[in-house]
């Protein structure tokens, strides 16, 4: 689970590699320009190649397009909400698109919720996203990623949005939720207008939604992410403890005890 602390902590001693590991780079980028000039001609043509090679196979798509589009095929979603709306069990996800926490368990634990219990109408997800992982060392860059998502939620794709972001999260410690890296993301989502999403972040809507999902993180009483809470739907929902977010047989035997 990350929280703000540990986020702040690992920030401080992410910085002290990062000048380290410039420091040698630097050191050996001197070296190589001596022995550069020999060689440089051929590994230009070298590298020319793979890229074409590539770009031939990869196509427009990011890693896990398919997976991501065949998964949540068919099912209803609405803003923050995936499911359909009369499901007996609802499930609030508390998560930041850069934790890499909240990646484990939208790999190990979320395909199996969706698959045994959100498509068959027996579970209704809602997302809250929050914006502080990563803020020490990328400012900004969580947020980013977290309005994006709202705005594809908007058009009924925040599920979508999310779970490609998670499989192609990268490091939460540096800035990666550039718009050209956003619309990658976007563009790989089918029926996802990806020049409506990013000229919609800014939406009043979208800034209600990020104050509402901390908001509720705080009233909670919750300190990192992921959390959850689970209920009956139209009832209040309690917290859904967990050990490890890759045992998925700890989300579903709260969702089979409420089932019964």
């Amino acid at each position: 689970m990350s929280s703000r602390k540990e986020q702040k902590e690992q920030a401080r001693k992410e910085r002290i590699a990062a000048e380290q590991a410039a420091a040698a780079a630097a050191s050996r980028g001197r070296r190589m320009k001596i022995i550069g000039g020999a060689v440089g001609g051929a590994a230009i043509v070298v590298v020319a190649a793979v890229l074409i090679s590539l770009g031939g196979s990869q196509g427009n798509k990011v890693t896990g397009a398919d997976e991501v589009a065949a998964r949540l095929a068919g099912i209803p979603q609405n803003g923050i909400t995936l499911g359909k709306p009369d499901a007996p069990v609802t499930i609030i996800e508390f998560a930041d698109l850069k934790c890499p926490f909240c990646r484990n368990f939208a790999k190990k634990a979320f395909p199996t919720i969706v698959k045994d219990y959100v498509k068959t109408g027996k579970v209704k997800m809602e997302f809250r996203n929050l914006t502080f992982v990563g803020e020490a060392s990328a400012p900004g860059d969580s947020r980013d990623a977290a309005t994006a998502a709202g705005a594809a939620g908007l058009q009924g794709k925040l599920w979508n949005f999310a779970d490609l972001f998670y499989i192609n999260q990268k490091d939460e410690l540096t800035r990666f939720a550039t718009d050209e890296w956003l619309r990658k993301i976007g563009t790989s989502i089918p029926g996802l207008d990806v020049e409506k999403m990013m000229s919609e972040r800014n939406k009043p809507a979208i800034s209600s939604q990020l104050d509402e999902a901390q908001t509720k993180f705080d009233d909670a009483g919750f300190n990192g992410t992921p959390s959850f809470m689970i209920g009956k739907t139209g009832e209040k929902p309690e917290e859904l403890p967990y050990t490890s977010v890759d045992k998925p047989d700890e989300f579903t035997a709260a969702i089979d005890e409420l089932l019964k």
